[in-house]
């Protein structure tokens, strides 16, 4: 993963998805696992502070805009 090109956050979830299961079904000899297993992690921790990043927006956004519905009636 480059810091220029970014996946989405499907993209890297499918990715790590498809590292997943071909780890799981045997798909993957030995040699090959380790860049696999490399990139998973790199895949999974992309994925966590971009989640974190979301849900700290998001937590903004909940203190910008603090009305619920109650609020309303």
């Amino acid at each position: 993963m480059t810091k220029t090109t970014e996946p989405s956050l499907k993209e890297a979830f499918d990715e790590l998805e498809k590292i997943t299961q071909a780890l799981e079904r045997g798909d993957i000899d030995l040699e090959q696992s380790i860049p696999q297993l490399k990139r998973g992690h790199e895949l999974a921790t992309f994925l966590s502070h971009k989640l974190k990043k979301i849900e700290q927006d998001i937590q903004e956004v909940t203190v910008t805009f603090p009305q619920t519905e109650q609020d309303h009636d």
